[in-house]
């Protein structure tokens, strides 16, 4: 009976201890999907391709240890910069760059206030500087204890932040909410996260006290009016919003059951410019008087709730949104700066007899898979046809097994006739915007994906050697080989019926410092 009595209060005391914690904090399994943070590199003197590669290892020990790399959150970011340790030319045949680097990374929040550093030494060695650096960022090892605790202290810190900003959250919303700015108020209330559970109820409690609202102004800074677009020609409304700066409106197209409207920001200034800009910052009003939301919106070349774009004099920043398809846009309207930019009654146009078409406008093959310049699924605007060879008849194998499943070992083999394109596009439109851009075609235009690799499956499946040299792809020729570009880089294979042929689409897409390049081959397989 005694034993029992023991045993009774064990198991009570384990289930308070176990309530009380829940009370205070969440549990750690969620972790990600509730404090986000931005990974960035504002160190200019790492090359290009080697940021993007760094980046790529940043959301990496993100995710690994809790936290969400998916650069949603605009309070708090992860940056990363490089010292130069040694650097020398090896005495090889050929010669070669060998670079020894101390990556330091740290946490901040948006007033710069660092709650996290570490630093790790790397060696790299390539046949230029560019490559002695992604050899270099290739061997960080994302799962180092260092990298754990580095993360940790930020996120105790984050939650802190919080913790003790939980007044200026409640109060700036309720400012908001007073003004009438209802969904504004709700979004501030909507990023405190979870795990600071004390805050968050409280914001919560607020939130459920604010009625949402379906069409809401927003401030205008003291002493300004709203602006509205001049309407001087069909795709040149421009509107400035701020000192020398403009929005303007370059055209639309229809891209599946989306419509793209694309506008590019100019710098009229003489110093270069820091556009900060939040992903729900625009809508439309269609035919019907309903407001349409942004679906995506891509900001020189990139994506996510909060982009920092440089805009420099006399160099155009593309800006793109997609939205549920409409008839009609009575008004599109963009807020910037507390203040809110409208422009109305312009006609859905293309911009294709423009120079700076985006990426998407070229739809005309999706319309009609039957189309015999198959080449119009790869050549976007801007690209340029640096190779092209047509063989008659051809044996290509493909990574799929005959269930059609990805496998490189039961890859199976097709015979038919074998096109193959390579192109180069400006090296600004990265590997996996250009494969959004395919997916989206070509599923418009009913395609089977049948295997779809990123930057994170690319890294690993290594597609380039796999592809064209343990397959044996590489037969059909290039212009630049494939075989060694394994960063950045993603890989496309989907499948179509057309009359009495079945037709593979395949596309590699690899970064390289001066271009970005797609190798695309078409295979018409007779049934």
């Amino acid at each position: 009976m005694h034993m029992k009595k023991l045993i009774l209060i064990l198991l009570v005391s384990i289930i308070y201890s176990g309530t009380s914690f829940s009370q205070n904090v969440e549990g750690k399994a969620d972790d990600a999907a509730r404090i986000s943070i931005t990974p960035t590199v504002k160190d200019n003197s790492i090359p290009k391709s080697a940021q993007k590669m760094l980046i790529n290892k940043m959301k990496q020990i993100c995710t690994l240890n809790g936290m969400a790399g998916d650069g949603k959150n605009p309070y708090f970011t992860m940056d990363a910069s490089v010292d130069v340790l040694s650097k020398e030319i090896t005495p090889t045949a050929p010669p070669m760059h060998a670079v020894n680097l101390s990556i330091n990374l740290s946490i901040s929040d948006k007033d710069g206030k660092v709650y996290s550093q570490t630093s790790v030494e790397v060696k790299g060695v390539g046949k230029n500087e560019t490559k002695a650096y992604i050899q270099g960022i290739k061997h960080i090892n994302t799962r180092k204890g260092q990298f754990k605790a580095f993360i940790e202290q930020g996120k105790t810190k984050i939650i802190e932040y919080y913790n003790s900003n939980c007044d200026f959250f409640i109060s700036t919303a309720k400012t908001l909410n007073a003004q009438g700015f209802n969904n504004d108020a709700i979004r501030v209330l909507y990023s405190v996260p979870t795990v600071c559970k004390e805050c968050y109820d409280k914001c919560m409690d607020l939130a459920a006290q604010i009625e949402p609202t379906k069409d809401e102004a927003v401030a205008p800074l003291p002493g300004s009016d709203e602006t509205q677009a001049s309407t001087t020609s069909e795709s040149g409304k421009s509107i400035e919003i701020d000192k020398n700066i403009f929005l303007v409106f370059k055209g639309s197209k229809e891209f599946g059951n989306k419509l793209v409207l694309y506008f590019q920001i100019e710098n009229h200034g003489s110093k270069d410019y820091e556009l900060n800009d939040y992903y729900g910052n625009a809508r439309i009003i269609d035919q019907n008087g309903t407001e349409k939301k942004v679906v995506e919106r891509i900001l020189a070349g990139k994506s996510g709730s909060y982009v920092i774009a440089t805009v420099i004099p006399g160099t155009p920043t593309k800006l793109e949104y997609y939205f549920d398809m409409v008839d009609q846009v009575k008004m599109f309207e963009y807020k910037y700066k507390n203040s809110t930019f409208r422009m109305k009654d312009f006609s859905l146009s293309s911009p294709s007899a423009s120079k700076d078409a985006n990426l998407g406008d070229n739809t005309g093959s999706v319309k009609s898979v039957t189309e015999s310049d198959w080449s119009k699924f790869g050549s976007l605007p801007d690209s340029k046809v640096v190779y092209k060879k047509v063989f008659k008849w051809g044996t290509c194998k493909l990574p799929i097994d005959n269930l059609g499943n990805f496998s490189w070992e039961s890859a199976i083999q097709v015979e038919g006739k074998v096109t193959r394109f390579q192109y180069t596009l400006p090296s600004d439109n990265n590997s996996e915007y250009v494969l959004k851009i395919y997916k989206g075609l070509l599923s418009a235009a009913n395609y089977k994906i049948l295997v779809s690799l990123g930057n994170d499956e690319a890294s690993r499946e290594n597609p380039g050697y796999n592809y064209y040299t343990y397959l044996q792809n590489d037969k059909f020729g290039n212009k630049y080989g494939c075989r060694y570009n394994y960063s950045n880089s993603v890989f496309l294979v989907t499948k179509t019926h057309v009359g009495n042929e079945d037709v593979y689409f395949v596309f590699f897409i690899m970064e390289r410092e001066e271009a970005t390049v797609i190798t695309q081959d078409i295979i018409e397989v007779p049934k």
